[in-house]
């Protein structure tokens, strides 16, 4: 089960990629009440749909790890958004995901990346207009 403080920070750091990653440069959009929702909505969806992944990546050695800090939430935020935004990052290229767990024939990494992105229901767009960021997914 994810707890409150997991799920908020996985969505803040999906949508902090989100900006990062494609936001028009030299901007700074704000997030909608909709985004954040919908962010939200869709990092829990991804979680719950893939629960026993999501828990081996919170428990792997060496994911998460940045700026001498583990934080293995906020790594899976930003992977979700990369990965499933088609960007040259995410889940299948991070050194922490590249084993293979018990019972599958692929590494984490690339079975997280499978899940998500064009082709999937875990797949969608964000948003910039007028200096907002817009969240669209259906679920």
């Amino acid at each position: 089960m994810i707890n409150t403080i997991e799920i908020d920070t996985i969505t803040r750091h999906f949508l902090a990629a989100a900006v990062w990653a494609d936001a028009p440069e030299q901007s700074n959009p704000r997030i909608t009440r909709q985004a954040k929702a919908a962010a939200r909505a869709f990092c829990a969806a991804f979680i719950e749909e893939n629960m026993k992944l999501f828990l081996t990546a919170m428990k792997a050695d060496g994911y998460g790890w940045h700026n001498g800090t583990r934080n293995p939430a906020a790594a899976f935020g930003h992977d979700l958004y990369l990965t499933q935004a088609g960007h040259g990052a995410g889940f299948w290229d991070r050194d922490g995901l590249a084993f293979t767990p018990a019972g599958y024939t692929d590494t984490l990494g690339n079975l997280l990346s499978k899940k998500c992105g064009h082709g999937t229901r875990f797949f969608a767009d964000l948003v910039f207009c007028r200096g907002w960021a817009y969240f669209r997914w259906t679920a």
